[in-house]
């Protein structure tokens, strides 16, 4: 590849990051907003029926691999005929998923809300809150192809601009929360809604604009695409599916087993893992495009570099920063929410644990489904997934404590990791050594290595400790992940860096 593919993977990246500090700020301060003005049980409330719009990012983000995957390489081959086949196929699949969504979810929703939800207030407001979150929804399904061409083009930048402004809206609405409307919950959930459906209608308007050609409406008689596609989709939606049932499981589960007050609690450590996974991502998302373009040009050696490089940045970037949050998040919650609902550090910590193990699999999805070939990786990953529901359910069942349902998930998390390195063997053929040496050992040597510095460090303040264990960190993942070449490469930034500022 030229170095103008690694200058698009260098620029983006500074646009994602650009991004992602104003929308983690945003978030910090909306989220404390929200909880001041609702209240624990109104806000734990939304956390179980307004996860419709959780559920709705997670799939949305599993489906929105098939419309990369499928543009990126029509785009690759240079037929925009072609490429507006593949388009309206893809959005045709999708309208169609909206009307089974909305078809599906809104009887059932309501069904599982008069029966199971445990809530002391109007039940009124929360129907209410879940209709608002399946219009959302639908138009959020509508909008997967267009989001899918934006970044098979690689449009960062036009992500990062729908995010700072729905992060600001919600962090201006979150604050006169406190202050104005008597329907608080209401106000919020359509906050959230719009944050949801915004940025679909600005993806519409800016393809309908930049790319007539490839998004010109037409009705595709040829059944091949859609066979292609939906085959490539049954296995996308069965992960998609397995990722929302565990997430909405936990939900569930606390909320049957205990009550609205420990959905707070995990609302409030699934917004900490959401802060920590964004950081990840955008660590390495602008390499999945060129993952899926180099497999498809034939370039096996860039593509094995970038998927190694994907897994290596995404822990690197999630250790440096979940060190210092685990060993003062008390201190850090305290300063974003004011008051720590109960559970609430011990839930963050083991979601920020998750988190790093499952940032070691980055890359490793955008190769296998570059490839194609991903029946038996997804019935055999996603089967774990949904194990973990009712091997969490056991161990509430048999009275273990609260938080168990998350360590039962780490345990899985691990283990689906392992089950990945077998199916890239078998089905690619794949030396999964070349990852064990240059990612899994020199991670786990760093998390070792860091163990006893974090058990035997000194009492002090808490800002200062949240300074020294990230220096820590970042020396340890320096020294023992980066290659010389990665070492040196990173120590021309910096110096390059530095003489700007000086100058």
């Amino acid at each position: 590849m030229s170095n103008h593919d690694n200058r698009t993977i260098a620029v983006n990246s500074v646009i994602l990051y650009a991004r992602l500090a104003i929308v983690t700020l945003c978030t910090l301060f909306s989220t404390r907003f929200a909880l001041q003005a609702l209240g624990d049980v109104d806000f734990g409330l939304f956390n179980i029926v307004g996860s419709v719009i959780i559920l709705i990012s997670i799939v949305n983000t599993t489906m929105l691999s098939v419309s990369n995957r499928f543009l990126a390489v029509a785009i690759g081959k240079g037929d925009e005929a072609h490429t507006n086949t593949i388009f309206n196929a893809s959005l045709l699949i999708h309208i169609a998923i909206a009307v089974i969504t909305l078809i599906v979810a809104y009887p059932f929703g309501h069904y599982y809300i008069h029966h199971y939800i445990n809530y002391a207030g109007d039940m009124n407001n929360v129907i209410r809150v879940f209709d608002i979150n399946i219009v959302a929804a639908v138009v959020s399904f509508v909008g997967v192809p267009y989001n899918g061409l934006l970044i098979a083009k690689e449009r960062f930048f036009l992500f990062c601009f729908t995010d700072v402004i729905s992060s600001i809206a919600k962090l201006v609405v979150s604050y006169l929360l406190i202050y104005f409307f008597l329907e608080k919950l209401l106000v919020y959930t359509c906050l959230i809604s719009f944050m949801t459906v915004f940025p679909v209608m600005v993806f519409w308007l800016y393809c309908k604009h930049c790319f007539p050609g490839i998004t010109r409406f037409k009705i595709v008689s040829d059944n091949r695409p859609y066979k292609e596609m939906l085959a490539f989709s049954l296995w996308i939606s069965y992960g998609a599916l397995a990722i929302v049932g565990r997430t909405q499981a936990a939900a569930m589960l606390l909320n049957a087993f205990f009550n609205t007050i420990m959905n707070t609690a995990l609302g409030i450590a699934n917004s900490v893992m959401a802060m920590v996974t964004m950081v990840a991502q955008n660590a390495t998302k602008p390499i999945s495009p060129q993952i899926t373009k180099s497999f498809a040009a034939g370039d096996f050696d860039r593509c094995n570099t970038l998927m190694v490089l994907s897994s290596k940045l995404s822990f690197v970037v999630v250790f440096v920063i979940s060190v210092p949050l685990f060993m003062d998040m008390e201190y850090v919650l305290t300063l974003w929410l004011g008051r720590v609902p109960d559970y609430s550090l011990l839930f963050s910590r083991l979601m920020v644990i998750n988190v790093l193990v499952d940032s070691l699999n980055s890359g490793i999805s955008e190769y296998v489904m570059a490839g194609g070939r991903i029946k038996r990786y997804q019935l055999c990953t996603n089967t774990l997934h949904f194990l973990s529901i009712p091997a969490a359910y056991i161990a509430l069942k048999v009275g273990m404590p609260v938080w168990s349902v998350l360590v039962v998930y780490i345990v899985f998390s691990a283990l689906i990791l392992i089950v990945r390195q077998y199916i890239l063997r078998l089905e690619y053929k794949y030396d999964t050594g070349i990852l064990w040496r240059n990612v899994y050992i020199p991670c786990a040597l760093a998390v070792m290595a860091y163990v006893p510095f974090g058990l035997f460090m000194p009492e002090m303040h808490p800002l200062l400790s949240i300074l020294c264990n990230g220096a820590v960190a970042f020396m340890l993942v320096f020294v023992v992940c980066l290659t010389k070449t990665e070492r040196g490469y990173v120590n021309s930034m910096v110096t390059k860096l530095y003489r700007r500022i000086a100058d």
